[in-house]
């Protein structure tokens, strides 16, 4: 679908007298282009010479299509032109709030919105787009649980002393470190340490 503003209708319409046109214009353009970018849509607005004494000028405004039409040539006729020389006006809709015109594009079998219908859509459409472009982006975060640190398993009591041997040698290897050996001290030996903390913990009966 391609859309066709009536620039100078929509302004006139919606904003607020301020110091010139010009300026009008700057901030139509501003937030019509943005919400064209983010819905990728088809659209033109057009602005007669009437108010702008130039030639006839096609630019674009981001993704917005802007067309200025020659001196003495209004936006209607430009307008009814461009419906007239499309081979599929069923796939255009005029943005116009002019009764005169919409009735002539009605006729030629385009679509007609008013504008404040149109800003009114407009602004849904890019509220809903955005929220499921939040949506997807959480989507696609990928939550790591934490790693869970899994502890020996106690012999059962009646194991042999070789088993529990090993249990508290796997337990003490990972939560108690051995003392630090001084540059004049004898080397520590690891069996003997540990089987030491072994009996020590068998002596005071302490539960693993």
């Amino acid at each position: 679908m391609r859309y066709l503003i009536d620039g100078y209708n929509l302004i006139f319409r919606t904003l607020s007298p301020i110091k010139n046109l010009s300026d009008s214009r700057q901030i139509t353009l501003s937030e019509l282009s943005q919400k064209v970018t983010v819905l990728g849509l088809d659209a033109t607005i057009v602005f007669d010479a009437q108010y702008t004494p130039e030639e006839s000028s096609r630019g674009h405004f981001g993704s917005l299509e802007v067309h200025f039409t020659s001196f003495g040539e209004t936006a209607d006729h430009w307008l009814i032109q461009t419906i007239e020389e499309s081979s599929e006006p069923s796939q255009m809709t005029i943005i116009t709030s002019d009764r005169q015109l919409g009735v002539i594009a009605s006729r030629m079998g385009t679509h007609v919105v008013k504008v404040e219908v149109f800003l009114a859509w407009l602004e849904k459409r890019c509220r809903n787009k955005l929220h499921k472009d939040q949506k997807k982006t959480l989507k696609k975060q990928v939550i790591i649980p934490p790693t869970k640190i899994k502890k020996p398993s106690t012999p059962p009591p009646e194991a042999a002393i070789e088993e529990w041997f090993e249990h508290y040698h796997e337990v003490f290897s990972k939560d108690l470190l051995p003392p630090e050996t001084l540059p004049e001290e004898k080397p520590i030996d690891l069996n003997e340490y540990y089987e030491r903390k072994f009996k020590e913990r068998l002596e005071k009966n302490e539960p693993d």
